[in-house]
């Protein structure tokens, strides 16, 4: 396996760390500020986890060719992923508020944060469907 695909099975398995966290919460009726911060700390992982734990090792090829090709079509999709479900939500909080209501900001950064998550889930299973599930080519 390469550093990318560590890296996307890493984000898999945070995000659905993350959301079990969060139905947790929701099951034992814990307050929104403690969501929120799960939420948070959940994009604080997805953001500052593959740096640290996939370090780049000195004097290795990591990438090449095939790998920014995929790295550039999963920001692509990951990218319209995330664009499309932010607009979704949105639509969909208009419908709820009306056109004279008015949208608490906690849910203006809420909305932002989980299309992060949205897209770095697109990006990494476009990562992992374009290398294949298991090794560099399906093999390992």
């Amino acid at each position: 396996m390469n550093r990318l695909q560590k890296i996307a099975w890493f984000n898999l398995i945070a995000i659905i760390t993350g959301f079990a966290l969060i139905v947790l919460c929701a099951v034992c009726e814990v307050p929104k500020n403690i969501m929120t911060i799960v939420l948070t700390l959940e994009a604080a992982a997805l953001i500052a986890g593959p740096p640290i734990f996939f370090r780049k090792k000195p004097g290795q090829v990591a990438f090449d060719e095939r790998d920014a090709m995929i790295r550039e079509k999963s920001l692509i999709v990951g990218f319209g992923g995330a664009y499309g479900f932010l607009g979704a939500l949105y639509v969909a909080k208009l419908f709820e508020v009306g056109f004279n209501g008015s949208v608490p900001m906690l849910t203006v950064f809420l909305a932002y944060i989980m299309s992060l998550v949205c897209f770095v889930w697109v990006k990494s299973f476009i990562v992992l469907s374009m290398y294949g599930w298991r090794g560099r080519d399906g093999g390992e």
